[in-house]
């Protein structure tokens, strides 16, 4: 049996998986110690069963990995604009959709807490803007160390 040290769950769009391999370079894992679970619109269907029927799939395909892998971390990643939620255009405000992401965030921490019963993991919840996206966009190719994937953790610990 292999072990990862971490799994990462986080949408297609292709800005976000920029921004993921980033994130995973600046915490210096290996290839080898990451698991991805990469859809569309995944942290989304994990939260709401009722709108996104994938959900119990998305579980059990988690559930799967860790079985194999062992991983003690998960990183639940959604961003800004994501199309599985209807965009920003949905939204009245930026505030309105950061808390509906947070609460989303929250509640797919808390579904996964539940099929993974009794591992202990931490499961972290992050929530990348655009402006994120654009200062990954305008130093990409440039060799610099001051541009990296700030997250913004709200991790919990599945007891």
């Amino acid at each position: 049996m292999s072990q990862s040290k971490v799994l990462v769950v986080c949408c297609s769009d292709p800005r976000l998986v920029v921004w993921m391999d980033r994130y995973i370079r600046d915490r210096k894992w290996r290839p080898m110690e990451i698991d991805r679970l990469i859809s569309p619109g995944v942290v989304p269907a994990i939260a709401w069963k009722m709108t996104y029927p994938e959900r119990e799939v998305h579980l059990q395909n988690i559930k799967l990995l860790h079985g194999a892998h062992q991983f003690g971390e998960i990183v639940l990643v959604t961003h800004e604009d994501c199309a599985a939620i209807g965009g920003s255009a949905k939204f009245a405000s930026p505030d309105i959709e950061l808390k509906e992401q947070q609460q989303m965030l929250t509640i797919a921490q808390q579904n996964i807490a539940k099929v993974l019963a009794p591992a202990k993991l931490i499961i972290t919840a992050i929530y990348v803007t655009m402006k994120e996206f654009d200062q990954l966009n305008n130093s990409w190719g440039k060799e610099t160390k001051e541009v990296t994937a700030p997250a913004s953790k709200t991790p919990i610990k599945n007891k």
